[in-house]
């Protein structure tokens, strides 16, 4: 029964909110990874205003990697040299994270949050710089400074997420990219660290912790179809190929400070597809990689172990009830823990305010081999509140309750020792 409601939480209950970016940029032949910006009541793209009962401001769903390579008039800053257009957009967000725990909560990609006040955990910036050389050829990159200081990382030290160029036919159906982008396996990956384009403070932590990394090195292809009889809906297949390396931290010994373990993901060989229309996103994905892992040391623990994960997804955007849900799978070797998480939420976008409530689960699926300092098991619920400030900036409040279940720690660092910890968010996120 649980089984059943999992995944018709998440094809179905696409109930929540892909709505800090909600609105106006879903168009599938401009790429994007900045959304470009236009303001309220004069957007020329594909809008959901109509199926609106009432005026409002809503920030722009984005769904494709480089939105800016073709940005619109008024987006960023722009400007030509020779023959080649330039255009500059960032994105910026801050605040501030609290919970009732004294040990702490680690959120990848943002850093660790306890009972002291945080403002380093909500605190990111990037820019992204595309040159168009014409409509066929064009170069994106990206740099993104945070305050994460975790799993090898130093805080604010801006880091190169994206650098690849990027190839297109006349008619833009056949895209090719070769460098560093972001693997596409979940419903935000292209915008995951935009926070604008979410509802939430921070992305669900049980299903975006599965897979332990975000980029890749290597090339990929993106072929996108209308579907003929079906009016407005496309049919997108990212088939891609590289590798990266990451490192992570695991506390071996409880009480001790977290090594760092370095991990190399070679032949990452992988598949992502999509569907959908102006109201409604489909995703799924699957990728495979032989996994290499180094202790503090160097020395190495296992070597080329075969790896994979898996995730299905899916948003709706329709009449102001805006719903997400998604779920992911990892299958490691048997020194680290397997995990699967699920999450789904509901909101309602009423003029410019947005509430939302949403529920999350993770488990470990190999406890009966994997160490149990390893174990991640946990729920949690969540509500918030967005504010759209206008169409670059939304303000965003939210609520969770975290409970570690099955006797682990669940996405602490060590116990906290309590029966749930509640954690207080609140955040600032644009886009320019």
């Amino acid at each position: 029964m649980k089984k059943i409601f999992v995944y018709t939480s998440v094809a179905c209950c696409a109930v929540a909110l892909s709505c800090s970016a909600l609105a106006a940029a879903q168009n599938n032949t401009s790429t994007a990874q900045i959304p470009a910006k236009t303001p309220p009541k004069t957007q020329t793209v594909k809008s959901k205003a109509h199926l609106s009962t009432s005026s409002q401001v809503k920030p722009l769903m984005v769904q494709n990697p480089e939105v800016i390579a073709q940005a619109r008039p008024g987006s960023g800053w722009g400007t030509n040299v020779g023959q080649t257009h330039l255009q500059v957009n960032g994105f910026l967000s801050a605040g501030a994270s609290l919970t009732n725990s004294g040990e702490d909560y680690l959120i990848p990609g943002h850093g660790s949050v306890h009972n002291d006040i945080n403002f380093g955990i909500n605190t990111l910036a990037g820019i992204q710089l595309a040159a168009v050389f014409n409509q066929n050829f064009s170069i994106v990159t990206q740099l993104v400074a945070d305050g994460d200081n975790t799993n090898g990382h130093n805080a604010f030290r801006p880091e190169l997420d994206w650098a690849f160029v990027k190839y297109q036919t006349d008619n833009g159906r056949y895209q090719f990219r070769a460098g560093r982008f972001r693997v596409p396996l979940f419903l935000y990956s292209a915008t995951e660290e935009i926070g604008y384009t979410y509802p939430w403070v921070f992305l669900p932590n049980e299903v975006y912790r599965v897979v332990p990394f975000n980029n890749m090195n290597g090339i990929d292809m993106i072929y996108t179809q209308p579907i003929v009889g079906f009016n407005g809906w496309s049919f997108k297949i990212d088939p891609f190929f590289g590798q990266n390396s990451s490192q992570f931290d695991i506390t071996v010994v409880p009480n001790t400070a977290p090594l760092t373990y370095s991990f190399d993901e070679n032949d990452l060989l992988g598949i992502a597809v999509s569907t959908g229309n102006q109201y409604v996103d489909l995703h799924a994905a699957y990728a495979r990689t032989s996994l290499t892992e180094r202790d503090a040391s160097n020395a190495v623990q296992f070597s080329n172990a075969s790896t994979n994960f898996y995730t299905v997804g899916a948003k709706v955007d329709v009449y102001n009830v805006i719903a997400t849900g998604e779920f992911a799978r990892r299958n490691m070797p048997s020194q680290l823990a397997a995990l699967q998480g699920w999450y789904a939420m509901l909101g309602y976008q009423y003029h410019q305010w947005l509430p939302y409530i949403g529920y999350n689960h993770l488990k470990t699926i190999n406890a009966d081999v994997v160490s149990s300092l390893l174990q991640q098991d946990q729920q949690s619920y969540n509500a918030g509140l967005n504010y759209n400030i206008n169409s670059y900036i939304v303000a965003k409040a939210e609520y969770s309750y975290i409970k570690p279940l099955d006797g682990t720690r669940g996405l602490f660092e060590l116990d906290p020792q309590k029966n749930h910890v509640n954690m207080y968010s609140v955040s600032v996120d644009a886009i320019f």
